[in-house]
């Protein structure tokens, strides 16, 4: 059996094709691998030039890390410091002409390492100024606190205000007593 030559090049096409197409058939989830590794790997490297960076300039951090310890409030191991929290931001908003509305919870603590933090969300009523004072001096003030998420609505006309917002307290606590110091 003979074939001609335009046979034996479709032939040949034919089969370029076909070994073509079941290698991107079969290849391309593997290409995609390729390239997802190569993503990984990029990502990666950058992280290993930030952790090289944050390393560098560990004992800058430290000393910051001092200083901010320095100025955070503490309070005894068996001591309230949601009344405290709570009591600071409450003042902070009647300095503010803001008013407290509805209810809230008490704020519950978590343990951050060495730091403890807290949040508390408050509903309020009051004028922009007042919410604008109020935020300044949470940020501003000398305690570790923060507000966020804060909402704010139009009550009965462009001077009522209403809204909510969430205040983070961050502060220490005296040390635990070791076993040789309870005896």
């Amino acid at each position: 059996m003979n074939l001609s030559r335009r046979e034996a090049l479709l032939s040949w096409l034919t089969a370029v094709v076909a070994l073509f197409g079941v290698s991107v058939w079969f290849g391309s989830s593997t290409l995609q691998q390729w390239k997802t590794l190569r993503e990984e790997s990029r990502v990666v490297a950058g992280q290993i030039v930030v952790a090289e960076r944050l390393a560098a300039r560990r004992a800058e951090f430290e000393t910051r890390y001092a200083e901010v310890k320095k100025r955070l409030p503490s309070y005894e191991r068996k001591e309230k410091a949601a009344f405290a929290f709570e009591d600071k931001v409450n003042k902070l908003m009647e300095q503010h002409g803001l008013t407290r509305t509805g209810r809230s919870r008490s704020p519950t603590e978590k343990r951050r390492g060495e730091l403890w933090e807290m949040s508390l969300r408050r509903e309020w009523d009051g004028d922009l100024e007042g919410i604008v004072r109020f935020l300044e001096a949470v940020q501003a003030g000398p305690d570790m606190m923060s507000a966020e998420r804060v909402r704010i609505a139009v009550r009965n006309g462009p001077d009522e205000l209403t809204g909510d917002f969430v205040v983070n307290y961050a502060y220490g606590r005296a040390a635990e007593p070791s076993e040789g110091d309870e005896q």
